[in-house]
Parts: C-alpha cells; sequence; structure tokens
C-alpha cells in the first residue's frame, strides 16, 4: 500500500485521504453510505474517480487486517456503497500540548489545495492588472498633478497592499454554479 505506514511500534499511519474516508464512515456507524457521498465528503469538487476510494478503503482494511470477503469493520454493498462495522466510542481531543509532526506529504496537500482554489490564477491576474494600472497612473499622474511621483506612489502602494487581499479573498471563497461560496 502506498499510503499506510506501519512503525516498528506496530502503529499503521494512513494517507490523509484514506484517513478522511475512515473519519467519515466513522461519523455514520452502521449507516450504509454511498461511494458518492463519501467522494463528496473527501475531494469535494475535486474529480476523483471510485478507484480512488476503492484504493482508499483497501488502505484502511489492510491498516485495520480487516478481510473484504469476511468484514469485520468496513463492509462492501455492490451498488450501494460501504457501511463501518465497528463501534464508534468518541474520544476527548487531543491536548494542545502535543507537538505536531510534519508529514512529508503536508506541503504537497497544501500546494494541490492552492491550486485547487485557484489562488495561483487569482494572483497572476491580479498581477497583471495590478501592473496596468500602474502604467495608467504613470501615464495620466503628470496631467492629474504638478508632482506626478506622488500619484505613481500611491498607485504602486495601492497594488502592493492590495496582493495581500487578494490572496486571503481568492483563498476563502470559491466561485461555484451556485454563486461565490466560502470555504
Amino acid at each position: 500500500m502506498e499510503g499506510l505506514v506501519i512503525t516498528a511500534d506496530g502503529n499503521a499511519s494512513l494517507h490523509p485521504h484514506a484517513m478522511e474516508v475512515l473519519l467519515f464512515l466513522a461519523g455514520h456507524p452502521g449507516e450504509l453510505i454511498s461511494r458518492e457521498q463519501i467522494m463528496d465528503a473527501v475531494w469535494g469538487r475535486h474529480p476523483v474517480s471510485q478507484d480512488t476510494l476503492t484504493r482508499n478503503i483497501a488502505e484502511i482494511r489492510h491498516a485495520l487486517g480487516d478481510d473484504a470477503r469476511h468484514p469485520t469493520f468496513i463492509q462492501t454493498v455492490p451498488r450501494g456503497g460501504y457501511r463501518l462495522l465497528a463501534r464508534v466510542t468518541p474520544l476527548s481531543p487531543p491536548s494542545p500540548a502535543l507537538p505536531v509532526k510534519h508529514h512529508p506529504g503536508q506541503f504537497r496537500q497544501w500546494w494541490e489545495e492552492l491550486k485547487r482554489r485557484r489562488v495561483f490564477k487569482v494572483m497572476a491576474g491580479y498581477g497583471v492588472i495590478a501592473w496596468g494600472l500602474v502604467q495608467i497612473a504613470d501615464i495620466f499622474a503628470p496631467m492629474l498633478s504638478d508632482k506626478p511621483t506622488g500619484w505613481l506612489t500611491a498607485a504602486i502602494v495601492a497594488a502592493v497592499a492590495g496582493a495581500p487581499v487578494a490572496l486571503l479573498l481568492a483563498w476563502l471563497l470559491q466561485v461555484t454554479e451556485k454563486g461565490i461560496e466560502v470555504e
């Protein structure tokens, strides 16, 4: 299994998406959950194939020592979806004093999330528009004042100050078929 890591002390760690699948199933113990429901909950608008979900389920089963033919933890219902058979008992949240471990795939996931949210496209568009506005200010500033450098400086400061705002809005807002949504 590509995402499964078993440490020397016998602990298993899952690929983040496999863990999200397991957590989603754990939130609905005993319920039959369709493949589409799981894929929407874990991957959202990011298109994935059903094979991706199947690989994640197989990784979870491998980590738990479960057998698809005689399941103890996750039951596959043909043309229906998956059902978590295990009893789920909520635990108290972890102590905030626990150190956070860095996982090698975190940067790649963060990078993919930036691309999914179109942050790079927004920033490129913002850069082009800001550059254009600075050029316009450079052309028209001499006509507006005796000291054109003040207008040009103001345009540059506004362009630079607006970049973090554009970055934040690109991260938080998603344009969908339903309109603009806060994510």
